[in-house]
C-alpha cells in the first residue's frame, strides 16, 4: 500500500471570508487534479512492467498520418495477443501518445472508406493518454486484468459520499489558543495499492 497527497493551508479568517470561495475551491480542484495524473501515471508505469503478451516486430517503427504501417502494425499485434495458450486473449482497448492517437486518426480518415472510429479500429477501442510519450499499451479489459485496493477512513472523509470515494478531504484546525491568525490545514490523500493479476492480458510495443 502506498500514500500520496497535498495539502493546503490558509487563516481561519480567509477560509470564512465568502470573497475567498473561488481561489479556495480552485486550489482543492488543483490537488485533485495533481493527484489524479499521479495515480494515473503511477498504475500506467505498473501495467508495462507487467506486460507478458508476445510483442511484434515493427513495420517501421514510426507512426505518422502517411504511413499505412499502423494498421499492419495494429493487425499483427492483435494476432500476436490472441496466439497464446490458455485463456483467450482477445485486445479490447489499445492506449497510445497523442501524436501516435491523431496519426492513426489522419490515415484512417485518408484510407478507410468510414473514416476513423476510435471506439473501433479493428475491433477495439484507441485512447489518447499523456503518460505515454511512445509505446502502444493494449489490454483485455474483459479479464479485468489490473486492480486497485484502497483503504477507507470514514471519519477522516468530509465527502461523506455514497460511493465512499477512496480520495480523502480532511480539515485540520490548527490550536493556537486565541493567536491570530488562526491556521487551517485542507488535506487531500489517498492509502492505495495497485496490482495486475494477469499480465498475459497485456502487452506493451516499445517504438511507436
Amino acid at each position: 500500500m502506498r500514500r500520496i497527497g497535498f495539502q493546503a493551508v490558509c487563516t481561519e479568517e480567509a477560509i470564512k471570508d465568502n470573497i475567498n470561495y473561488d481561489k479556495i475551491e480552485k486550489t482543492i480542484e488543483a490537488m485533485a487534479y495533481a493527484m489524479a495524473r499521479t495515480l494515473n501515471r503511477h498504475a500506467y508505469q505498473i501495467v508495462i512492467q507487467a506486460a507478458a503478451a508476445p510483442t511484434i516486430t515493427l513495420g517501421d517503427g514510426e507512426w505518422d498520418d502517411e504511413n499505412e504501417e499502423i494498421d499492419n502494425d495494429i493487425k499483427k499485434i492483435q494476432r500476436a495477443f490472441e496466439d497464446q495458450d490458455g485463456y483467450e486473449y482477445s485486445i479490447t482497448d489499445m492506449f497510445v501518445s497523442k501524436n501516435a492517437y491523431w496519426a492513426a486518426q489522419d490515415w484512417y480518415d485518408a484510407n478507410r472508406n468510414a473514416g476513423f472510429n476510435a471506439n473501433d479500429v479493428r475491433g477495439m477501442n484507441l485512447h489518447k493518454i499523456s503518460e505515454l510519450e511512445s509505446g502502444l499499451l493494449g489490454l483485455d479489459m474483459n479479464l479485468k486484468p489490473a486492480k486497485w485496493y484502497y483503504n477507507i477512513y470514514p471519519e477522516d472523509n468530509q465527502l461523506h459520499d455514497a460511493y465512499q470515494t477512496f480520495i480523502h478531504i480532511n480539515r485540520v484546525d490548527e490550536l493556537q489558543g486565541h493567536k491570530i491568525p488562526r491556521k487551517v490545514t485542507i488535506q487531500m490523500y489517498v492509502e492505495y495499492g495497485f496490482a495486475v493479476l494477469e499480465p498475459k492480458a497485456v502487452v506493451f510495443e516499445e517504438g511507436i
